[in-house]
């Protein structure tokens, strides 16, 4: 799982920095256009599709709980996992405004 959990994770990094930029991408049209409509339902899929690997990888960290993981190891994953949920509030919370959040992700 060990390997597997980490590769999962380096995955969902990328995602959320494709779906951020996609989300810079949007701001450049008007709101009122087909671009602007497309990317966002784009992001909202891949919004979605990130949440679900994230509860995925939380769920595993759960049920790994009594394995070869140790105390120190599992506590650096959980706040691996925060990060991602941060980063993924603030993408959706600029989907949901008028363009990228004002703060710069660090993801």
């Amino acid at each position: 799982m060990s390997e597997k959990w980490l590769k999962e994770h380096e995955n969902l990094q990328k995602l959320l920095q494709k779906a951020n930029q996609s989300l810079s991408e949007r701001a450049k049209y008007p709101k009122s256009s087909s671009n602007y409509n497309k990317i966002s339902n784009q992001i909202k899929n891949q919004l979605g599709k990130i949440e679900i690997i994230i509860n995925g990888l939380e769920r595993d960290l759960d049920e790994n709980n009594g394995s070869k993981l140790t105390y120190l190891e599992k506590n650096r994953r959980e706040n691996m996992l925060n990060k991602l949920r941060t980063s993924l509030k603030q993408i959706d919370q600029g989907l949901k405004g008028d363009g990228p959040s004002q703060k710069i992700l660090k993801i």
